[in-house]
């Protein structure tokens, strides 16, 4: 495959995933904002103050390194738009704006973007869903940061090879292999099932109330209590994601107390498949490309903090199966193709670990001193992000501020905070100063202030 740097038409076939992203994040598109857009804040601090010049720069080089950032939908997949064109499109610089309100009002685009606030110091990447993931967001952001600490200058290097979608990375089977069939059926009614039907929470407005203002919500735990956190689920043998899940599971629970949710709550839980993928698809080679998938979260009303998440934790743990991989098409077919009976008012719990995996803190000519990722929810679901930054963990709901007000929000948070605490046997501590994304008047716009 030749370089396609400046080539403005050269095709490109749709992933499964990508295709159905692009019809439902698309769907909220004519009122403003596209579903599920996902945004990374990076507030940086350089030895010597950056450029617009130089981030114009790095931007430019990972629109080469990464040719995916430059497709846009064309009828029946995708095409490629050429570098000068996608820069000069995507690039710019913001003055006296605030960085969480420019991600929060971004209009719908067919291109990622890249802003930088120089009053601020802060980047801002904004990009569909349909194009990337949480963790590949990160990977990208990462890249950038390289880029900028070492003012490379990054090179067209034919031939480029854009990363493959999901289903050929897994190398799952073809259509015409049928002895999996029922199997990926049945793990995409299940996943239906739970996306659609179970964990609801109350929500303001009724089946015709559209969405409106997207909105968010978190606390940044102290550095002691994420110590204790990480030390307690280490020596119980479970995940951090099964902890917190079960802390979410109880505050649905006590705002639930009929239909399905009398026995159990289930939660979709956001799942990474790189790890189970060859190289270089398990690395950050494969950034731009949306690799995620979701597995159910079942806790049962009643259940001990023990055994819930030893179940969770075990699901966590062995989802990515042989059978699963290969019928990873039959799943994503019949999940693309599901109707969802009733308005979903569930939640999507999204671990992203340890942000330092993939964006470091320290890049020695410069340091990324804060971050923030959030996605814009157009639903009446919540998606509960939980990650670590700077030895300091996150707790964060998206919400849609039409369907759940700021003062409900800020109550779940806080019931999901003493649950997790009640569960692991310690008060769990915050940091002073949540962050708020919200429209209502009272929402006041806090940063977690900066580590020196």
């Amino acid at each position: 495959m030749g370089s396609i740097e400046n080539s403005e038409a050269a095709p490109a076939a749709c992933g499964m995933l990508e295709t159905a992203w692009q019809v439902f994040g698309g769907m909220s598109r004519p009122l403003g904002k596209e579903h599920a857009e996902i945004s990374i804040i990076c507030s940086i601090a350089a030895k010597v103050p950056l450029t617009a010049e130089q981030v114009r720069r790095a931007w430019r080089g990972l629109g080469i390194e990464y040719p995916n950032l430059r497709t846009v939908p064309a009828e029946p997949g995708k095409k490629y738009v050429g570098l000068e064109r996608w820069v000069e499109e995507t690039f710019a610089v913001e003055q006296e704006v605030e960085a969480s309100l420019l991600a929060q009002e971004a209009k719908p685009s067919d291109l990622p973007r890249l802003r930088w606030l120089p009053s601020s110091a802060e980047v801002v990447l904004i990009s569909q869903h349909w194009r990337i993931d949480g963790i590949g967001a990160l990977m990208l952001m990462g890249r950038l940061m390289e880029i900028l600490a070492q003012d490379e200058q990054v090179q067209a290097r034919p031939p480029v090879h854009p990363s493959p979608v999901l289903e050929d990375a897994a190398q799952a089977d073809t259509f015409d292999d049928l002895a999996l069939k029922d199997y990926g059926v049945r793990q995409a009614a299940a996943f239906h099932d739970v996306m659609f039907k179970h964990g609801n929470l109350p929500y303001e407005g009724d089946d015709t109330t559209l969405p409106g203002p997207v909105g968010q919500y978190s606390v940044v735990l102290t550095d002691t209590s994420t110590d204790k956190v990480v030390r307690r689920c280490k020596k119980l043998g479970i995940t951090v994601t099964a902890a917190v899940n079960y802390a979410l599971a109880q505050m649905i629970f006590a705002l639930s107390s009929s239909g399905d949710i009398d026995k159990e709550c289930r939660t979709m839980i956001s799942a990474d498949p790189r790890p189970h993928l060859a190289p270089p698809h398990s690395s950050r080679e494969s950034a731009c490309n949306i690799y995620v998938l979701g597995l159910v979260g079942a806790v049962r009303r009643g259940s001990s903090f023990e055994e819930a998440t030893a179940s969770t934790t075990q699901a966590l743990k062995s989802w990515y199966t042989d059978d699963f991989r290969r019928s990873l098409r039959w799943f994503m077919s019949s999940v693309s193709t599901a109707a969802a009976p009733t308005p979903p008012s569930g939640v999507y719990v999204s671990n992203l670990g340890r942000v330092e995996q993939y964006l470091k803190h320290d890049y020695g000519t410069l340091k990324v001193d804060k971050f923030r990722l959030g996605t814009a929810t157009m639903t009446r679901q919540m998606t509960f992000h939980i990650w670590t930054f700077r030895d300091r963990m996150v707790l964060s709901l998206n919400y849609n501020c039409r369907y759940h007000r700021l003062d409900s929000v800020k109550e779940r948070l806080s019931t999901i905070q003493s649950e997790l605490g009640k569960g692991l046997g310690f008060p769990i501590e915050v940091e002073q100063g949540p962050v708020v994304i919200d429209e209502a008047p009272e929402a006041q716009h806090y940063e977690v202030s900066a580590r020196t």
